[in-house]
């Protein structure tokens, strides 16, 4: 049946016929147009088409039973976090929530975010605080990955056969290197590769040292295990 001023499709009321509304490149094909009141109050412009395939709102229909569908969350607990309210604002297509961290910090999360993250962020960082310092603490030093310096191994990368000797290309000789808080220090360059290897071990020996009177020998022993 054609629409008519005054035709109800549930929530909106035609009010006002528009300019036909021309679709693709064919110019002859043309819909009408019409102005629909909505009964929360807003005006929604709508062709014929979408009249007669089901449109029955402006969009606050759709949102409200969106909103009824939401969980009420509030009071509950997830981890360190307590829900406190719906904010209104939405977050990917979720609604967000503010919650309360017990460390004192808010946070607005999603529902989603809210039972996986179990905190504000507080707990992770404890978390690395905790572990961090215990695996850094075997190795690094100022900086400088010490365990590395005393056990001297060869890494599986290394091409030469000793660590801290590599190949210079414009020289054609063997290169001597050792680093050493975040200083790198150049050894030469030498015939073989055997001869660069003494020259570097007798440097790590030099350091080893400088650290046995900076640390302590019994600092050095225990990182050597």
């Amino acid at each position: 049946m054609p629409i008519k001023i005054g035709d109800r499709f549930g929530r909106l009321t035609v009010i006002k016929k528009l300019p036909s509304i021309t679709y693709g490149r064919n110019t002859k094909s043309k819909k009408s147009n019409w102005l629909c009141q909505c009964d929360c109050g807003n005006t929604k412009e709508a062709n014929s088409s979408l009249l007669s395939a089901g449109l029955r709102s402006c969009g606050c229909l759709q949102k409200e039973n969106f909103e009824r569908m939401q969980v009420d969350i509030t009071g509950q607990r997830s981890g360190r976090l307590v829900a406190l309210k719906k904010t209104g604002k939405k977050e990917h297509g979720g609604y967000t929530w503010l919650c309360q961290c017990d460390c004192g910090n808010k946070v607005e999360l999603r529902i989603d975010s809210f039972k996986k993250n179990k905190s504000c962020g507080c707990l992770n960082k404890e978390v690395i605080l905790k572990t961090a310092p215990k695996k850094l603490e075997a190795t690094q030093v100022n900086d400088t990955n010490i365990g590395a310096v005393l056990k001297n191994g060869v890494p599986k990368t290394n091409t030469s056969g000793y660590v801290g000797v590599s190949w210079h290309k414009a020289l054609k000789k063997w290169y001597a290197y050792i680093n050493f808080r975040k200083k790198r220090y150049s050894l030469g360059c030498y015939d073989s590769a055997e001869e660069a290897s003494k020259v570097r071990e007798q440097k790590r020996l030099e350091l080893i040292e400088e650290y046995e009177n900076e640390f302590g020998k019994m600092e050095v022993a225990r990182r050597k295990r």
